[in-house]
């Protein structure tokens, strides 16, 4: 999921004229705004809708959102044979390709499918080749490893709360199941002992053969199981990253290597490291969830095998993961109050360094999480780091929502996942949809100017089941975007799969942005 920088570049989009700032002795004739600056400020305008009478869940209010530089190329809504109807909850994928055949996977975080395993290598046709189904475990997020052998699985035991709560989830008697879509076939699975639930830990799952898969291994996670992980190369060692849902607790972090044997793949946990224990003394969203996504690697200037970690409310940390057993710190940037929101508790949920350099500079994009409207911004922000040098990331660029949106409830308008393909940064922004940033110079890095947007709006008749995810249930919600060649790939909660392209050539003209503290870096103060 979210984790290919692929062929360099991404825009971030998010500025906004604030009223009332101006001060005294400025021309009148200079704060009447002309033509340009209305047309740059309605197709932002038009895809953030939070007026009273917007309901955040009908479908027909989100028809007409997205610009023209974004062109739908393949979409499916991903029914699966399991919930009788489109599953919903589709958050968390990856894609990985492999001898010319193109495989994503997306989980569902609403409902008993563990993944839909889906063939995307015609991107005008994305297929689905089945679905996993396991009962009692809530699959929190989903990895692909890059040889396209297996999906490893974060998992909680949210899973069995749901139901409890009232969730119209159908039974199956506590196993595991893969339903082949081609076939209509539905196996059971080797499970674990006595049904007992693959949860709070590490899933894997071998699709050497997609339409026969098989859980090989399992490893637990301490207290409230997996949050976020990832599996990438580095320097021709593929490793894993795993974070926990670990309250009171210091942020947790686990490296583990996938290794072959004759009874098939098994986990080994090569070490886990912590960070600041300062988060345990913090409440709230970051006590639950103080550590985020991580990525994984080798520096494109140093030559050193980096673990990049968004931290949570501790900002971002990087270590030198040379040997996985001994993570050793390497640095950390939390100085997102310098920017905006001074009484408000910044949380790094996501990070993603480019794989290469632009003009000599190495540069790491980071995207907050936030429950609702900061103090003094419409949502919280994405940012940009010059980590040339990853001992001492310095800040080049951010960037928040450029209209006041009034008051909101999370997921609502808050920054998730990111991906970059060719200078273009790609931000998925829940119900806000899909948003792409110009970075194609250090100026436009400074600027962050949003350039396109992409608002699902098709109908799948997706209705909620209940239960604590409920929360979740706005249509669209866009939390997962990838990079896959020049096509992007989104996933909307409730509408499915879409591969989409941009059209850089035809940005959106800039909104004036939101105004920001970016003392030192060239760019607005």
């Amino acid at each position: 999921m979210r984790r290919h920088a692929t062929r360099g570049s991404f825009t971030l989009v998010f500025g906004l004229l604030l009223a009332g700032c101006l001060g005294a002795g400025v021309d009148p004739a200079a704060t009447e705004p002309d033509a340009s600056h209305d047309a740059a400020l309605a197709w932002v305008e038009r895809a953030l809708l939070n007026a009273e009478d917007h309901d955040h869940l009908d479908p027909a209010q989100h028809v007409g959102l997205s610009t023209p530089n974004f062109e739908v190329v393949g979409w499916d809504p991903l029914v699966t044979d399991h919930m009788g109807s489109q599953a919903g909850g589709y958050f968390c994928g990856d894609v990985e390709t492999k001898d010319g055949r193109a495989l994503a996977v997306v989980h569902s975080f609403t409902s008993d499918v563990a993944f839909v395993l889906i063939d995307v290598t015609d991107p005008a046709k994305p297929t689905k080749i089945g679905e996993l189904v396991m009962e009692h475990t809530h699959v929190w997020d989903v990895a692909m490893t890059p040889d396209q052998r297996h999906v490893l699985l974060a998992t909680s035991p949210y899973g069995d709360l749901d139901k409890a709560l009232g969730a119209n989830l159908p039974a199956r008697g506590g196993g595991v199941w893969f339903r082949d879509a081609c076939t209509g076939t539905t196996r059971a699975l080797a499970g674990p002992e006595a049904a007992a639930p693959y949860h709070s830990g590490v899933a894997l799952v071998d699709i050497t053969d997609p339409r026969a898969p098989a859980v090989t291994d399992f490893r637990p996670l301490p207290v409230a199981g997996g949050h976020s992980i990832v599996a990438q190369d580095v320097g021709g060692e593929t490793i894993a990253l795993v974070t926990a849902n670990h309250p009171g607790a210091p942020n947790y972090y686990g490296f583990l290597e996938i290794l072959d044997s004759p009874i098939g793949a098994k986990l080994d946990t090569r070490s886990v490291y912590h960070t600041d224990p300062a988060a345990s003394a913090r409440d709230g969203l970051s006590a639950l969830f103080g550590n985020h996504d991580g990525y994984l690697q080798v520096h494109p200037i140093t030559g050193d095998r980096l673990a990049y970690l968004a931290d949570g409310n501790l900002g971002v940390a990087i270590l030198d993961i040379e040997d996985t057993r001994m993570p050793r710190f390497v640095s950390r940037w939390d100085d997102a109050a310098s920017i905006a929101n001074t009484d408000f508790e910044h949380f790094a949920h996501s990070v993603l360094p480019i794989d290469t350099t632009w003009e000599g500079r190495h540069y790491t994009f980071v995207s907050e999480e936030c429950a609702g409207r900061p103090t003094d911004t419409p949502s919280c922000l994405v940012y940009v780091l010059d980590t040339t040098d990853p001992a001492a990331p310095t800040l080049a660029g951010a960037w928040t929502i450029p209209v006041d949106l009034g008051g909101w409830a999370y997921p609502g308008f808050s920054p998730h996942y990111m991906a970059v393909i060719d200078r273009t940064l790609f931000v998925a922004h829940w119900h806000a949809g899909l948003w792409a940033f110009d970075v194609s110079s250090a100026d436009a890095i400074a600027d962050l100017a949003p350039v396109g947007v992409f608002v699902p709006d098709r109908d799948t008749g997706y209705e909620p089941d209940g239960g604590f995810t409920d929360q979740y249930n706005q249509r669209p919600v866009v939390a997962d975007v990838l990079a896959h060649g020049e096509n992007v790939i989104a996933f909307d909660g409730t509408s499915g799969v879409y591969v989409l392209r941009f059209d850089a050539t035809r940005p959106m003209p800039a909104p004036t942005p939101w105004p920001l503290r970016l003392d030192g870096i060239g760019v607005r103060t």
